[in-house]
């Protein structure tokens, strides 16, 4: 996954403009604390994000460690890991919203689609047309 971000957001980078070209691009918003999103749904996205705290895996590699400076170098590394994937994904979000500010709207297919995917499976989405 970091490659894929890590390839896309260099080239949308190129295409836009540095941060004073996104800032132009977008609406002022989206550069604030909650990104112009309301503060429920901001802490609703951190409370499913702390789901990492209760994960199997996490206490799995803390126990797995060698030493407790083992587990503490290992679990820093992964917090500025999960931190740059943050960044990539947020910052190539937004250059993708610059380069295609068409698509904040759902397209027609999108919408026939919602509407046949909430009857019963007889109707699936694949034979809406």
């Amino acid at each position: 996954m970091f490659g894929g971000f890590v390839l896309l957001l260099p080239i949308a980078v190129s295409k836009v403009g540095g941060l004073g070209s996104l800032r132009a691009a977008l609406p002022a918003a989206m550069f604030t604390a909650l990104g112009g999103q309301r503060p429920g749904y901001v802490i609703a996205w951190y409370v499913i994000a702390l789901q990492t705290l209760v994960e199997p895996t996490f206490f799995q590699r803390c126990f797995a460690a060698k030493t407790p400076r083992v587990a503490r170098r290992g679990l820093l590394v992964s917090v500025l890991f999960f931190a740059l994937f943050d960044g990539l994904t947020t910052f190539t979000g937004m250059y993708a919203h610059a380069l295609l500010p068409g698509l904040t709207r759902a397209s027609k297919r999108t919408r026939r689609c919602r509407s046949c995917c909430s009857r019963p499976a007889s109707s699936a989405c694949s034979t809406a047309g």
